[in-house]
This record gives structure tokens, sequence and C-alpha cells, in this order.
């Protein structure tokens, strides 16, 4: 917790009100990063680009444009 905490510029006995355990902190960042990943694929499918260009626009989205996804990426990593 003392890392992740550093990481992100938190003192650890305010991550604890937050988080209880690093598995908890594992668990929020993947759920979000999923809502997020499902919002982009929903956007995309709606989209009448061909396949090639979706996939593209999906790991660009996702990777690149994404501020809130790259940190839910890191804090997994």
């Amino acid at each position: 917790m003392k890392h992740i905490a550093e990481a992100v510029g938190m003192g650890r006995s305010s991550m604890y009100s937050y988080f209880r355990s690093r598995e908890d902190i594992l668990h929020f960042a993947l759920a979000y990063a999923i809502r997020e990943f499902a919002s982009i694929k929903k956007g995309l499918m709606a989209s009448p680009d061909p396949v090639a260009e979706k996939i593209y626009r999906f790991f660009a989205a996702s990777i690149y444009e994404n501020p809130n996804i790259k940190r839910s990426v890191t804090v997994v990593i």
C-alpha cells in the first residue's frame, strides 16, 4: 500500500480510507477499466467503419486517448 500511495501522491492513511487492501484497489481498477472498455466498444460497434478501423480506434482510444484507462492499467500493473 505504501508504494501505491506514493505513486498516486496520497498518504497511506488516506489510501486506507478508500481501500482496505491492494486487492480492493485491483478490483476497483479492473471494474473501472471494464466499464470504460465497454463504453468504447459500444460506440465502435455503432460505427459504420470497417472492422480494421474499429480495431485501430479501440486501441487508440483505450491506450492513448483515455487517461483514466491509462491510470487504471498502471495501477493494475
